[in-house]
């Protein structure tokens, strides 16, 4: 696929410095990532960009890069991967001639599975994998011209994880950690709760503006999520829980769960979650076991 092709992404601004570069949902398509939808970021300041995540599919990134250099002038990258996760790392090798920052499991994570990144499978069509040359853990500040970014890891949902805030914004760019309706579970990442106390750890950061790459784009053009999004992530798990010995667990649904939160509007249902859901019942199921 060519950068041609990608017409279909959106650029959302989000603030004088950030843009939100949406894929929108497709319901028909062979990739989840593209059913669930969902995008990624460009902070820019001057003729520099931090890019956080490179896209999900062939074309996508190097559309991005053609935008910021055209629109905006960008001369400068600087490419940051949230997590290993392929559609945050599939586009890297269009930053290849740029620095490329991530947590030290990222990029083991990354070597570790090259090859069937490479090979491709169905659904995620092969990439090449363009590992990152700078690496950290914890913590991590960056500048994109005035622009502060901290790079914070949290051990949510895949190890190595981290999110970019922007302190002076009181914004967050949370990757994969939060998900609208809900999250993906993987507890060799941490037990769940570990995972619950750094969600309340992140919820305890001075935010007004949360972004995650997957969630409702009118709550996102709108200011994004705030703190309460985070205590929607908890409450889900939790139920989850305290649910997974009961004998029906594995019929639950979503909204068994969410309910209240897509009443008030906290929450916004998307069909294709269905999948996303299904995975954790069995997550949840073997954790038992």
């Amino acid at each position: 696929m060519t950068a041609d092709a990608c017409d279909y992404i959106e650029p959302v601004i989000l603030a004088d410095n950030l843009i939100f570069f949406y894929w929108g949902r497709h319901p028909g398509h062979g990739n989840l990532d593209m059913q669930l939808g969902g995008g990624a970021w460009v902070i820019h300041d001057g003729r520099d960009a931090v890019v956080v995540d490179s896209m999900n599919l062939p074309g996508q990134g190097s559309w991005v890069r053609r935008y910021m250099e055209e629109r905006y002038g960008i001369t400068r990258f600087t490419l940051v991967n949230t997590h290993c996760h392929e559609d945050h790392i599939a586009e890297n090798h269009v930053y290849a001639d740029s620095t490329i920052i991530a947590h030290e499991d990222t990029r083991r994570l990354m070597m570790e599975h090259r090859e069937s990144l490479e090979r491709g499978s169905p659904g995620v069509p092969a990439f090449p994998v363009v590992l990152p040359d700078v690496t950290f853990r914890q913590q991590l500040d960056i500048w994109c011209g005035h622009t502060l970014i901290e790079l914070h890891e949290f051990a949510i949902h895949e190890r190595g994880h981290i999110a970019a805030y922007l302190p002076r914004q009181q914004t967050i760019l949370v990757g994969d950690m939060l998900e609208d309706p809900v999250w993906i579970f993987h507890f060799d990442v941490a037990p769940a709760d570990v995972q619950i106390a750094e969600l309340k750890r992140m919820a305890a950061m001075d935010l007004q503006h949360i972004y995650p790459a997957h969630g409702d784009i009118d709550t996102i053009r709108n200011g994004g999520y705030g703190t309460s999004f985070i205590q929607c992530s908890i409450g889900y798990l939790e139920k989850m829980l305290a649910a997974s010995q009961r004998a029906d667990f594995m019929a639950s649904t979503a909204q068994d769960y969410i309910a209240a939160e897509l009443d008030k509007g906290e929450l916004h249902w998307w069909p294709p979650y269905e999948q996303v859901h299904a995975m954790n019942l069995r997550t949840l199921q073997q954790l038992a076991d």
